[in-house]
Order: C-alpha cells, then sequence, then structure tokens
C-alpha cells in the first residue's frame, strides 16, 4: 500500500503531474522526473516499477478526487443549473496547464494498458454521471424526452473530440477547447446563465 503522504512519494508525483501536464507523457523520462525532483532514481523505483505505473498512480488519484467533488456537488441541496456550473468549474481546475501532447500521449500514442486503465476509469465517471442524470431527470431537473443513453454517448464523442486536430488548432489551449465542448454540452449556444 502506497503511503499517499510520504513526501518523496507526493514530491516525485508532483514533479511528474507537471512535467507530463505539461509535455505530455513519451517526452518525460524517469531521469527527467528524478532530477527535478531531487531524488535518486533508486528512490523512484521504490515506489513505481516503471513510468507507466506512476502515470496509473497519478491519474487514479487526481480522477479519485475529482469524482469525489463530483459527488459532493451533485448530492448537495443546489439546483440542479447550479450543480453544472460547478461541475465546469470542477473541470476547469482539474485541466488546469494539461498539455494537447498530454491527451495525445493517452489517447492516440498511449500504450494499449493505460489506454484500456484510462477507459475503465473514464467508464466509472461516465456510470456515476448516467446515476446522477437519472435521478435529475426524475426529479424534473433536466428533459424528460432525452434519453440518457443518448448523454452518455456524447460524452464519449466528447472525450474523443480532445484529439481532433481541426478542433484542438480553434483554440489557445487545451483547457479552452475542454470548457468549450463542456459549455456547449450543458447549454448547446444559448447563453450561459449569469449567477443572480
Amino acid at each position: 500500500m502506497m503511503d499517499h503522504e510520504n513526501p518523496k512519494v507526493r514530491k516525485i508525483t508532483g514533479t511528474a503531474r507537471n512535467l507530463f501536464w505539461k509535455h505530455g507523457i513519451h517526452r518525460i523520462t524517469v531521469e527527467e522526473i528524478c532530477r527535478e525532483a531531487g531524488v535518486s532514481k533508486m528512490t523512484f523505483y521504490k515506489y513505481f516499477p516503471n513510468k507507466t505505473e506512476l502515470v496509473r498512480y497519478i491519474i487514479t488519484r487526481i480522477s479519485d478526487d475529482v469524482m469525489q467533488k463530483y459527488r459532493d456537488i451533485m448530492d448537495s441541496g443546489l439546483p440542479f443549473r447550479e450543480k453544472m456550473s460547478r461541475m465546469i468549474q470542477l473541470k476547469l481546475e482539474s485541466t488546469r496547464d494539461i498539455s494537447q501532447e498530454f491527451i495525445n500521449d493517452i489517447y492516440k500514442n498511449g500504450s494499449p494498458e493505460l489506454l484500456s486503465f484510462i477507459q475503465e476509469r473514464v467508464q466509472e465517471a461516465f456510470n456515476m454521471m448516467t446515476e446522477y442524470f437519472s435521478k435529475a431527470q426524475k426529479n424534473k431537473e433536466i428533459r424528460q424526452d432525452i434519453n440518457l443513453g443518448f448523454i452518455m454517448f456524447m460524452f464519449n464523442e466528447m472525450v474523443g473530440m480532445t484529439t481532433n486536430e481541426k478542433l484542438t488548432r480553434l483554440y489557445p489551449n487545451t483547457q479552452a477547447m475542454i470548457l468549450e465542448i463542456l459549455k456547449f454540452f450543458i447549454y448547446g449556444v444559448m447563453p450561459v446563465p449569469t449567477q443572480p
């Protein structure tokens, strides 16, 4: 069991996350991570057998944290529109500084093992979202006539859109593109409502 609070683990994972987010996974070596983190390779391998396991660890920690925050938002007594607004803010925070190189390394250039792991995590999130959207539909907070399968299909398509080169060229950075996709999904082409 990994000690998440171990200062060396935190240093390695924090440094690696920053490097991966900025430059992608493939370009960054274990040596670079160790040099930037100020730890030896021996220390690195004490905690992580390889770079792929480090990536899995980082993504697991981040996605667990984001999913818990998502649950907290969706379980709150806020109106659904406010929940969606907070969900967008959460997405904004969780994708801050993420590079197109990182996204491409996961979805286009990643190992089958890493891609499979990511797809499992995405499926967990989709299952949770389906549950919350179903509840919202029963509470008449979203359209009654919309097929929940369609919503999940569109969320899945949105993930695929993040690697579309024509689309990525339209935005100054990956975060701006992700935010646009999410806002379009939630609000369509109508103006985003302002807070009263």
